[in-house]
């Protein structure tokens, strides 16, 4: 603060303190109010959260399907951690094949404003109820808004995501603003976690041209066809209350349910812009007849032109090899043998599949299910000399036997893995609970009955086709498809 006083003589010390004190108690309640934020008092504590010090008392998982055709599930833990989400089943693999990538626009525009609040209004609702927010895509076939928070302060949260699925405002100004990130974002997954990047991209060849092929990013030549008039017809014939779910975890489910009916604005399948839309069907059922055998893809990287500058850095290429593998919806049993199949497979490998750097150098497996069909397979990362080899010795450890002494130690790694991702954290059992057919106990079940034969079917399912190959970097040299010989 400047030393008024020493500018002006003519002041006393005391005065201007007076003075200064007196504007600081005008100005100060003002600046606040006029926001009207409407968080609790920051003049004292929050207080003890809620149910602290108390006997929880878990409320079990209860499910209903209100009149407009929307699902609520919760599972009141008497936590005071609260998480809550709407899933709605419009993924990737619905979206229109001549502007694929409007299901990850679709992420951010519902959230950008709707008819109630701008994105500011929004923002600030969240913020000053001390939630956090965001979106993310499960499975390529459900969209999910989420937030989470103080148990006690959900409603306002929940009432600002229910307004941005029942009546969203697809502005255009407010699309053209996300466009360099949506070009962006994809551009630095290959920076920043190139094994995802590799396994995104082998999808789109895995399943080329075909619903599960849809890319999770916005490829960069469909950018401008993500307009708000193609956003406001994907709505109209997706997002109807039958395609959305309600998840919670620490709230009470009639509190919940009141308030889902309450809202401002209701969501309707009868109003006029889901009644008139033309509907759009996408099954899930024989998804494995999508899948492209022996298809490859290499991605040349000129990381100077990229960049703008020449890097101080080595030469890397990221490859991912994928086979076909049980989904997560057609049955329970096959889904448990494919985790048990995939979690052999990381050990095999020596590594673990969650467990590891995305820039280490080596072999790293994943599993990833769908609703009738998966992938399964194994990412390479490292100098583009060493990749060809690195891909040999995985798909050798495909086409190998499978040792049944360790299917058990499989089944326990496999429990625990399931347990870390799904049910832990208060956010990710909601996007369980909004996104699966089955309870935890029933998953934990299939794989503790999961026979040599049950993980032998997963393996022979893998090794009856052809892998479908996609690799990045520094691949002009990089071998064909026959040539790798996997």
């Amino acid at each position: 603060m400047y030393n008024v006083a020493k500018f002006c003589p003519t002041f006393t010390g005391c005065f201007v303190s007076l003075i200064l004190k007196k504007m600081m108690r005008a100005s100060r309640p003002n600046a606040i109010a006029q926001y009207k934020f409407g968080q609790p008092a920051l003049s004292k504590s929050f207080g003890p959260l809620p149910r602290e010090k108390k006997v929880a008392v878990d409320g079990g998982v209860k499910k209903t399907t209100l009149a407009n055709g929307a699902t609520i599930v919760s599972h009141d833990k008497d936590g005071g951690h609260s998480a809550l989400g709407f899933y709605i089943n419009a993924g990737p693999k619905s979206d229109p094949l001549a502007i694929p990538g409007l299901s990850y626009v679709m992420r951010f525009a519902l959230l950008t404003s709707n008819f109630d609040n701008s994105l500011f209004q929004i923002d600030r609702a969240m913020r000053s109820n001390g939630y956090a927010y965001g979106h993310g895509e499960i499975r390529k076939k459900f969209l999910a808004l989420k937030a989470e928070g103080r148990r006690d302060l959900w409603q306002a949260p929940f009432q600002q995501l229910a307004t941005c699925v029942a009546a969203p405002r697809f502005a255009e100004p407010d699309i053209e603003r996300f466009r360099d990130t949506m070009d962006n974002q994809r551009s630095e997954q290959r920076w920043q976690v190139p094994r995802e990047y590799s396994v995104d991209q082998l999808e789109t060849v895995a399943f080329f041209k075909e619903p599960l092929g849809s890319p999770r990013h916005v490829p960069a030549y469909s950018n401008d066809k993500a307009s708000s008039v193609a956003l406001m017809d994907h709505y109209a014939s997706l997002i109807t209350p039958a395609n959305v779910t309600i998840a919670a975890v620490n709230i009470n489910h009639e509190e919940l349910v009141a308030a889902y009916e309450t809202q401002a604005f209701p969501h309707s399948a009868s109003a006029p812009h889901h009644a008139n839309a033309t509907k759009v069907t996408v099954s899930d059922k024989d998804e494995a007849a999508q899948f492209h055998a022996g298809r490859m893809f290499t991605e040349y990287e000129n990381r100077a032109k990229e960049m703008g500058t020449r890097p101080d850095m080595e030469d890397d290429v990221a490859a991912a090899v994928g086979w076909l593998a049980n989904g997560r919806d057609s049955s329970i049993a096959s889904y448990a043998a494919s985790v048990v199949y995939a979690e052999l497979l990381s050990a095999s490998l020596k590594v673990g599949a969650s467990f590891n750097s995305q820039t280490t150098q080596g072999l790293r497996s994943f599993y990833r299910p769908y609703s009738s069909t998966g992938l399964v397979g194994f990412t390479a990362y490292g100098a583009p000399s060493a990749i060809p080899q690195l891909l040999r010795d995985g798909a050798a450890k495909i086409a190998a036997q499978l040792d049944e002494s360790a299917i058990n130690g499989a089944k326990a790694r496999a429990v625990v893995r399931i347990q870390n991702e799904n049910l832990e954290v208060a956010r990710d059992y909601a996007d369980f609970l909004g996104t699966s057919a089955n309870s935890a106990e029933e998953i934990f079940s299939a794989i503790q009955n999961v026979s040599a034969a049950d993980v032998k079917r997963a393996a022979d399912l893998a090794r009856s086709a052809k892998p479908a190959v996609f690799a990045t970097g520094k691949t002009l040299d990089f071998p064909s498809y026959d040539a790798l010989k996997l």
